[in-house]
């Protein structure tokens, strides 16, 4: 078992780079520091926490080939996930990648670290995930490449045998002595689910246009040979960018594609933005990529129909619901549920659809204009005190203090006329 150490932060620190709540701690979320430098390894990063992180982030443990420490207890809602979702119900575990370090045996440490916190909080193999379930970012790095032989099914596969009690084993399977000319003919479903990516046909037929087996989605129905090709093309590993195609769809488009509807008009065309999109435009939650979905959301999309707010709850939270509801009323051309450019203090860490940064926010800057603020100070930004906040305290008649807690009364009422349709 490798070697643990407690390394906690002070409770300001953890606060700065967390939530409010209590964790749930449903999913483990691996991770890889993308740091190769020489001793980038797990005490640096341990360090880096404890002296307080400049990057708005904080994960709760670090492991490296020596050793494994925990820096943020597992109660907390780090923001280590690159979403709301991903923070309030997981433990983040980064993997350090130093060159200094030995790769494989880092994993093994971090399989036996994984399994030790399975077993101490109840959480199942099959909600050991990556970075990318929650985020889509490109993490864990290495892993979900395959270095040295060690994909993301054979990480699992170590996590098992440390959970059992078993040896862990890092050896990668041996490729064939001899070549082996013949085509491989296995499932790409079963590929796919190997890899933990989704396997539906909606996401097979982005995948084949990422990886040039089609020049749009349309074109792929599913075909033996057309799955063959996709999955000897993902085996290599070098995809195109996504939504490239082999000819540019240009504008004008009549088709009845939504993929190359999107793309002609220059939108993100991509399985997770056309589920954005759905939410938007046609209000339901279950986007699949279905063809009466598709058709439902191309003739919205055309017809000019504006997005269906969607009610959220009126708790008191102004999180990224909250944010997507005011960006729809609000008239804002990105919708995306987040407050960007925000300062950190102690009303940005009670709104958990802030993020941090120095640019402000268009949606804040619009409620300050909807709100009577002086033009002069709309700078997008929610400081402490607040002349916004104070105003719509004002306004609702809650009490006056000029800055948002957690939860608010103040986004409460507010919540409940966004419900309404209405700006305040």
């Amino acid at each position: 078992m490798v070697e643990i150490k407690k390394q906690l932060v002070s409770n300001s620190i953890a606060n700065r780079v967390s939530y409010n709540g209590k964790n749930s701690r449903k999913y483990i979320t691996v991770h890889q520091t993308g740091n190769t430098s020489r001793g980038a390894n797990a005490q640096m990063h341990a360090n880096l926490q404890s002296r307080g992180n400049s990057r708005s982030a904080g994960w709760h443990w670090q492991v490296d080939d020596k050793i494994a420490i925990q820096s943020i207890p597992h109660t907390k809602q780090a923001w280590h996930a690159g979403s709301y979702k991903g923070n309030i119900q997981s433990i983040g575990v980064e993997h350090c990648v130093n060159s200094d370090g030995d790769y494989n045996q880092t994993l093994k440490n971090g399989a036996e670290l994984v399994a030790h916190i399975m077993k101490q909080e109840g959480i199942p193999l099959n909600r050991v995930v990556q970075h990318n379930y929650w985020s889509g970012k490109n993490c864990p790095t290495q892993l979900r490449a395959g270095k040295n032989g060690i994909t993301w099914a054979k990480y699992k596969q170590m996590v098992q045998q440390a959970y059992e009690g078993k040896k862990t084993s890092v050896t990668p399977e041996k490729a064939p002595s001899k070549p082996n000319n013949t085509p491989y003919t296995g499932s790409i479903v079963d590929y796919l689910h190997q890899q933990g990516i989704k396997s539906n046909m909606a996401n097979r037929k982005n995948l084949a246009v990422e990886y040039g087996i089609v020049n749009k989605e349309s074109d792929y129905t599913g075909t033996a040979s057309q799955n063959t090709a996709l999955l000897n093309a993902m085996m290599k590993g070098k995809p195109k960018q996504e939504g490239t195609r082999k000819e540019p769809i240009g504008t004008g488009y009549t088709g009845s594609s939504i993929v190359d509807y999107l793309a002609s008009i220059k939108v993100d065309n991509s399985f997770n933005n056309r589920k954005k999109l759905a939410k938007q435009y046609l209000g339901i939650n279950n986007y699949s990529g279905t063809a009466k979905q598709n058709k439902d959301l191309l003739s919205a999309m055309r017809g000019g129909s504006k997005p269906t707010p969607k009610k959220i709850a009126e708790d008191g939270w102004f999180g990224k619901g909250t944010a997507t509801l005011a960006q729809q009323v609000y008239g804002m051309k990105v919708v995306d549920g987040v407050v960007s450019g925000q300062p950190k203090n102690a009303s940005t860490r009670n709104i958990p659809a802030a993020h941090f940064g120095s640019s402000g926010s268009n949606l804040i800057r619009e409620m300050a204009k909807e709100f009577g603020v002086p033009a002069k100070y709309r700078d997008g930004k929610i400081t402490v005190p607040s002349m916004l906040i104070e105003a719509m305290q004002k306004y609702y008649g809650t009490p006056v203090d000029k800055k948002v807690s957690g939860p608010s009364m103040v986004i409460k009422e507010w919540q409940k006329n966004l419900n309404k349709g209405k700006r305040k």
